[in-house]
């Protein structure tokens, strides 16, 4: 007997009824283990438990400027400051015009924590004004913010 093209062969045909016979046990075995071990893509990560605490130096600063830069090895320098003398009691010479600028805190950080550090501050900028209204920014010469440090601060 001959069978005819396209027709499936005997090897097909056992192949076809007891394939199952034999893969069921696998795959039930895939099964229970899914069950006890989750594949790790479906798995969600799981976050540790992050517990903020003030250190035994921690202090709080208020200031009224803030300059700094890159450093040649790529952080960023950023130094709190206030004046002190407020700038409206100044005399209207330019010769007379003194004030001592006192540096409070000076932090460092990596351009990625620079990153998300402006971007939160964003965030928090946009609250804020949502909440009280516009924040108007002194003109670039008024301004204290970005002063260029000297050269010799970065030592």
């Amino acid at each position: 007997m001959s069978r005819k093209a396209g027709e499936p062969g005997l090897f097909f045909c056992f192949l076809f009824f007891f394939y199952p016979l034999f893969l069921t046990p696998f795959l039930y075995t895939i099964i229970k283990l899914a069950r006890v071990i989750p594949p790790v893509f479906l798995m969600a990560k799981q976050q540790p438990v992050i517990t903020h605490v003030r250190d035994k130096d921690f202090r709080e600063i208020y200031a009224t400027g803030a300059l700094g830069g890159f450093d040649s090895q790529g952080a960023f320098h950023i130094t709190f400051y206030v004046p002190a003398v407020a700038p409206e009691t100044l005399s209207s010479k330019p010769e007379e015009q003194k004030v001592e600028v006192k540096h409070m805190v000076k932090i460092v950080v990596t351009p990625t924590t620079l990153k998300q550090l402006s971007d939160w501050m964003a965030k928090n900028v946009e609250i804020f004004e949502k909440k009280f209204g516009e924040v108007k920014a002194p003109e670039a010469e008024e301004s204290i913010i970005g002063a260029v440090p000297p050269e010799t601060m970065y030592g």
